[in-house]
């Protein structure tokens, strides 16, 4: 035996006293912990870095258990320490540590056992256990407070897709928010303390857009058809139909929902309440990088830390996902479509409802009640029915416990409506949370974010009435899978494959590019004659309401065997070539109240290098034909750019009609001066007859402003004529109120300068006589007072004033004559307040001081000076 040294000596207690169940334990602990992070550890940072299971394994989980040994080693050696020195056992000297030493030879052995068996069995269930926690049943089943998510889940339209690719961020801050979270919500599950129902926003969820956009791509998906079939609550169970394109738009396209929020870099924040139910503030960065602040009137900039700072994504509207709860009417009205229940059983929507949003003593209580109380009900009011389809009203029975059951769960307060679905805005608050006529632009306009329906929506059909009948055919085809993607038309020159499938797709979903405009909702003749569809080109309907000349897909013409794809080689018609060329007229004469006017046929053959196609059919029938040109100067043609206004307009193919009559109008002589202008006829100027005077309105000026967009004022403002400027006696208050005739743009806040204070602008006549008599307005104004009558020289304050009526008006009176306001201690108080008469005629007024100047109003008033 070789001599013991110091370190020998310090250790030979220590495999002594280490063989005790709390540090054998500790041992198993700390071989556990550590083979299992030198298993996950080259995982954690290689593929499968970001799993969040995984790093609460490797960086929390297994370090806690190797620690955890670490401490139960010495625990139990200083146990057993002071056990026998109590007990008088302690050995006074120890064996050497070699193989000869009974206790070394034991904790060698199983410390090499423990290793062992860790590597072959903890290898394995740390991977079984990485696994395990990443699938939905992990989620869903093991953490049993997800029930009533995971029962929504489970018939949802992501059911196929784990918790963990929605959940989980991108990110070494979403990882590290994912593992904290993983953690404290594993400690509510142990110590039974965790929030019944579960909160939600989820406010540390994955970046919606970021998540969303990994399978569903940034693109353009222009109008989605939706149809729903809603049930009353009478004894008929009466059904309608509502039907709708909602424009959902995106990627590249501003239009639509998607296209609002988020295209080409535009981007919306916003300040809510942690439910994300109220929203006081609004952002909006649009792709030009132009900012608009929204708020309510009751939002305070100084709260503001009170609200949470959010840029919108996917999450802020699909808010469920993935465990959408239903609502009461909509679960029945599809369990009604699908048949699940009998549409047929008198008032079963109205008692569906009851029942299942009735309160029941627990779960296994509901079933037993509901088919109780539905039993009763037909029993009592519907004797007949309860005895013949008794089948039928057990049935429904089951199927309002199926809607009960997925989405009440007493245990976990989850009832209706606990969850929001913001999607939309039929049942919650929704897309009104902010588009509404609350929140209003912080600037000078403003303007509300508004709620209008065209914006989102292309209503097709709104409850309309249907049979039971109709309800189980719009239910067979409420799905893609029912529309047909091939349609075979039989043609004289072979069938002729009609691709539907590739046409929806074209048109973004939006069924109405097509139907109803050029076909009916069903297949139906393609209105195609036997002249390779020249009627059909030339109405463009059909198939030729886009494959045309212009239109917009590739034309028909030359282009046969696109659609005729069993077609030969072209074939050469038989045509006998002795026959003479058919004539043409070289000139055409129309008759005109101007004059004969020469068409030069053969002209317009060569400029159309003989395609005769160029005017006919689209312009004229393939004969001689009324010009129909009517006596006001062919406007009906030229807003039409029909007849031979197809080209001759402003903007056209061919030199426009207008100041050019006498190029077709041989007859004409020197043009003549009419009393219009620009291309159409419309005055220039139009003088209205006010009280004011003549006001004159700049007809050309409002147009060019406006783009020649004559829509701009007519017919939102006017009717296409001069009209009724609707302005009542209180000088155009009314139409203000309602920005209504000029009103419309000319008020405060509108596109043009507002009409107060600018009555010189429209009533010029008002400046140059500078008197209110010669217009109408009274010279004077007498007032009754207890000093005698006060008389108001209204045209010399009109005078003064320089015809500016607002000077006065609105500031100190109504437009109208009014009570001056003035209290029985001299006009005292307005005086203070500088309202009435006082806004000038007060000390360092605009006017003389009424104070010492009693008479120059009260003129009947004889003073005594000295006060006596």
């Amino acid at each position: 035996m070789s001599p013991r040294g110091p370190l020998q000596d310090r250790l030979l207690p220590l495999v002594y006293l280490a063989n005790n169940p709390i540090s054998l334990l500790g041992v198993i602990l700390t071989t556990t912990g550590g083979v299992a992070w030198l298993f996950t550890l080259p995982v954690h940072f290689g593929e499968e870095a970001g799993n969040p299971y995984l790093g609460i394994l490797t960086v929390f989980a297994l370090p806690a258990i190797f620690l955890l040994g670490l401490v139960l080693i010495p625990l139990g050696i200083r146990l057993r320490e002071r056990k026998q020195r109590r007990t008088g056992v302690y050995p006074s000297s120890f064996p050497a540590i070699d193989w000869k030493n009974t206790a070394f030879r034991k904790l060698v052995t199983f410390v090499g056992v423990a290793t062992f068996l860790n590597v072959v069995i903890g290898g394995h269930l740390t991977y079984s256990a990485v696994e395990h926690m990443e699938s939905t049943e992990f989620c869903g089943e093991s953490c049993h407070v997800m029930t009533p998510e995971f029962t929504q889940y489970k018939v949802a339209a992501h059911s196929q897709v784990a918790c963990v690719e929605c959940h989980i961020g991108e990110g070494n801050e979403a990882y590290v928010k994912a593992k904290l979270n993983g953690i404290n919500q594993l400690v509510g599950v142990i110590l039974n303390n965790h929030p019944r129902p579960v909160p939600t926003p989820v406010h540390n969820l994955a970046q919606g857009q970021l998540t969303c956009g990994k399978c569903h791509s940034d693109r353009d998906f222009g109008s989605k058809r939706q149809e729903w079939i809603q049930f009353a609550e009478d004894e008929q169970n009466s059904a309608t139909r509502t039907e709708l394109l909602v424009k959902i738009g995106g990627g590249d396209s501003k239009s639509g929902a998607h296209g609002a929020h988020m295209a080409m870099g535009a981007k919306v924040e916003y300040r809510s309440d942690p439910k994300r139910t109220k929203i006081p503030w609004i952002r909006h960065t649009d792709s030009d990088g132009k900012e608009t602040v929204y708020a309510t009137s009751d939002w305070d900039s100084a709260k503001e830390d009170q609200f949470e700072l959010r840029t919108m994504d996917c999450t802020d509207c699909h808010n469920r996902p993935a465990h959408s709860f239903e609502t009461p009417g909509k679960a029945i009205n599809d369990s009604l479509v699908e048949g699940r229940i009998a549409r047929s059983l008198p008032r079963i929507k109205q008692q569906g409802l009851q029942l299942i949003q009735a309160s029941y003593e627990g779960p296994e209580h509901a079933g037993p009640e509901i088919a109780e109380a539905l039993r009763a009900f037909y029993q009592s009011e519907y004797p007949n029915v309860a005895g013949a389809r008794r089948a039928d009203i057990d049935s429904a029975a089951d199927e309002l416990l199926a809607i009960y059951s997925r989405n009440i769960f007493p245990e976990y307060n989850v009832e209706w409506g606990t969850y929001p679905n913001q999607m939309g805005h039929e049942d919650y608050p929704g897309c009104y949370r902010c588009h509404d006529t609350e929140h209003v632009s912080q600037d000078a306009v403003a303007r509300p974010v508004g709620a209008r329906c065209s914006s989102c929506h292309t209503m097709r059909v709104v409850d309309q009435p249907i049979t039971s009948t109709s309800v189980t055919l719009l239910t067979e085809s409420r799905g893609r899978a029912a529309i047909p993607e091939d349609i075979v038309y039989q043609t004289p020159t072979g069938a002729v494959a009609f691709d539907h499938g590739q046409h929806v797709s074209l048109a973004k979903g939006d069924c109405t590019a097509c139907h109803n405009s050029l076909f009916p909702m069903e297949k139906a003749p393609l209105n195609y004659g036997d002249n390779l569809h020249r009627t059909a080109e030339a109405n463009k309907t059909s198939c030729a309401g886009c494959h045309v000349e212009g239109g917009d897909a590739f034309a028909s013409a030359n282009n046969c065997r696109t659609c005729h794809t069993n077609l030969s080689s072209p074939t050469r018609m038989v045509a006998r070539i002795d026959a003479p060329p058919a004539p043409r007229p070289g000139a055409v004469t129309y008759k005109t109240s101007l004059g004969p006017a020469s068409f030069d046929h053969g002209r317009h053959v060569d400029l159309a290098d003989g395609n005769c196609a160029a005017c006919h059919t689209k312009l004229f029938p393939m004969e001689k034909a009324p010009l129909n040109y009517g006596d006001n100067l062919h406007k009906t043609a030229e807003a039409n750019k029909t007849s031979c206004a197809g080209c001759h307009v402003g903007g056209g193919e061919a030199f426009a009609a207008d100041d050019n009559c006498s190029k077709c109008h041989l007859d004409l002589g020197a043009p003549r001066i009419t009393p219009t202008s620009g291309n159409t006829g419309i005055p220039a100027v139009i003088s209205y007859a006010t009280k004011l005077g003549t006001a004159p309105f700049d007809h050309a000026k409002h147009s060019g402003r406006e783009s020649d967009n004559c829509k701009t004022c007519h017919v939102e403002l006017f009717g296409f004529e001069q009209g009724n400027l609707n302005y009542g006696d209180d000088i155009h208050r009314t139409a203000e109120a309602n920005k209504t005739s000029c009103a419309g743009c000319h008020v405060e806040g509108g596109k043009a300068f507002p009409s107060k204070g600018k009555c010189l602008d429209c009533h010029p006549d008002l400046a140059a006589q500078a008197r209110g008599s010669a217009m109408g307005l009274p010279a004077e104004v007498v007032y009754d007072n207890r000093l005698g009558k006060v008389a108001f020289d209204h045209d010399q304050h009109i005078l003064d004033a320089k015809g500016n009526c607002s000077a006065c008006h609105e500031n100190l009176f109504g437009w109208r004559k009014g009570p001056l306001n003035y209290a029985d201690d001299y006009h005292r108080t307005a005086e203070a307040n500088k309202s009435s008469c006082a806004g000038c005629h007060v000390e360092q007024g605009g006017s003389f001081a009424s104070i010492e100047n009693c008479d120059r109003c009260h003129q009947n008033l004889e003073l005594d000076r000295r006060g006596g």
